[in-house]
């Protein structure tokens, strides 16, 4: 059986090389379908379904809670998450007498840390000038409670995390490579935060860009320790007080490693009763309960917001809808090469060969022409890594996104997904074509052919025809719609002359404060 598979492989190859014209256009139909659905399901997979590369991830929680009434605080790089099993929505973060009123009622085995986010800071080293940065604020248990691989040296300890211990920094490893060569002497080296002296202790592993996917705040380039604040960016006082000591300010997110076995619904009992002992003397006029909640953190404390993740999901189904027209292009062509092919079908019949090989004969025909589409089309995708991670850079994160951070992973379930699409439905829009030709009478097809009569038609190629244009026909209308959005939005009445205007940023954190 297999020297026969191999001999109709060899012959599907023969006969598709005397069709180069055939063979190019159905391998490049499939390389488009293939490629752009390996690339955009890459891009759905690193954004979207991938858990952070730390210890563990589906152990990771984050405190959420909502308290309604006049609470009077204040809320610093704030953003909402939503209640596990209503939806509501929930603030996420708090001040620092909440945050340790909760480390200290947290049982034995679950780990509580605490981190801020930094929009911007500038690094300076050596005699260039800074460049602008990406932070965020660590407290001493935040790399141990995440488990963060290190490319170099450690994280951030609780001897770091204290008020007057010197400075330090842990780099972000797409930082370390951009802005110091991968150096490993890097470690021990200092550096300029905000214009502040700090020791770089660490670099963590390729693939950790923080607690944030680059949306509302940007990916980790260099970590702090969150007793620095007052040094780094003083900027962030509340009236000349510290975050650390302003009641009223809720700027801490709050994380807790929850090990399988742990009472959740107990913890988060003890966790809400201890919030509302530490903050509620703070609130001006609270109603009501706190409700407290223990989010999933499994992606970050920052992943991308819903819009954007139906934006994905609708690219996703548009490039799978290209593949489908691909494969029912080709089974059209398989068709129409098939009407050439009815002789030799109606002779093999009458001469004895089986209907299953030549059913087996047709799909080795598609088989060879899915491999080579399905190679052509991966090689797209790899290819297509860079221009994904620039058009993100620019749309999807609104400048957040650093394209040489944001890698858009082809790894081996990307590369499986694509090879089963690829194979899979050509394989499965290819067979419809074998069986129709198989079933071809001979006697019926040489009798039409004696008195001078046309063959039989395949009349299933109409309908592959219709379901083409059906599918077809929505993509070609939104494009047409976009486009004509997209024209509509560049002839709007501004109300001002904008010829010759430029738009620039000032960014005043790359302006180093003296020491």
């Amino acid at each position: 059986m297999i020297d026969d598979v191999a001999g109709d492989l060899r012959y599907a190859v023969r006969r598709l090389r005397k069709s180069p014209g055939f063979t190019l256009v159905a391998v490049l139909s499939l390389a488009l379908g293939v490629g752009a659905n390996a690339a955009m399901f890459g891009v759905v997979r690193t954004l979207l379904l991938t858990p952070l590369p730390v210890e563990a991830p589906e152990e990771l929680a984050l405190v959420a809670w909502q308290r309604d009434g006049s609470l009077g605080i204040s809320q610093t790089g704030s953003t909402n998450y939503r209640h596990p099993e209503t939806g509501a929505s929930l603030r996420s973060n708090l001040n620092t007498a909440a945050y340790h009123a909760l480390r200290d009622v947290a049982p034995p085995g679950v780990d509580v840390f605490a981190f801020a986010f930094l929009r911007d800071v500038s690094v300076g080293f050596g005699d260039g000038p800074p460049l602008g940065a990406g932070g965020t604020f660590a407290d001493g248990g935040y790399f141990g409670g995440l488990g963060v691989p290190m490319a170099l040296g450690r994280g951030i300890t609780p001897a770091d995390d204290r008020p007057g211990a010197p400075l330090v920094a842990v780099l972000g490893h797409a930082f370390w490579q951009r802005t110091f060569g991968g150096d490993p002497d890097v470690l021990g080296r200092t550096i300029r935060v905000n214009g502040r002296a700090a020791e770089v202790v660490g670099v963590t592993a390729a693939g950790f860009v923080g607690l944030s996917m680059g949306g509302f705040f940007p990916q980790t380039d260099v970590t702090l320790p969150l007793s620095a604040q007052p040094l780094v960016v003083p900027d962030m006082n509340q009236d000349g007080v510290e975050l650390a000591r302003a009641e009223n300010v809720f700027w801490l997110r709050v994380m807790a490693r929850v090990p399988p076995g742990t009472n959740r619904d107990a913890l988060e009992s003890a966790m809400a009763q201890a919030f509302d002992r530490a903050a509620s003397p703070v609130f001006e006029s609270p109603e009501g309960p706190t409700v407290l909640a223990l989010v999933d953190g499994s992606q970050g404390a920052q992943p991308l917001g819903p819009e954007t993740a139906r934006l994905l999901y609708m690219l996703l189904v548009v490039v799978a809808m290209v593949l489908l027209i691909a494969c029912v292009n080709l089974a059209s062509l398989m068709f129409a090469r098939g009407v050439s092919r009815q002789r030799e079908m109606a002779v093999r019949r009458a001469m004895g060969g089986a209907r299953l090989r030549l059913v087996r004969q047709g799909l080795a025909e598609s088989l060879v022409l899915a491999m080579a589409g399905t190679a052509v089309g991966l090689a797209v995708a790899w290819g297509s890594r860079g221009f994904l991670a620039e058009l993100l850079a620019g749309s999807v994160g609104a400048g957040a996104f650093r394209p040489s951070e944001l890698s858009v992973r082809l790894d081996p379930m990307v590369l499986g997904v694509g090879i089963l699409a690829g194979l899979g439905t050509t394989v499965l829009f290819g067979l419809l074509p074998a069986l129709r030709l198989s079933r071809l009478d001979p006697m019926t097809w040489l009798r039409k052919r004696s008195v001078g009569g046309d063959a039989p038609a395949l009349t299933t190629g109409r309908t592959l025809i219709a379901l083409q244009v059906a599918v077809s026909v929505p993509l070609v209308v939104g494009a047409a719609l976009f486009l004509r959005t997209m024209a509509n939005l560049g002839s709007v009445e501004l109300g001002f002359d904008p010829g010759r205007l430029v738009v620039f940023p000032v960014d005043p954190a790359l302006t180093e404060r003296p020491d």
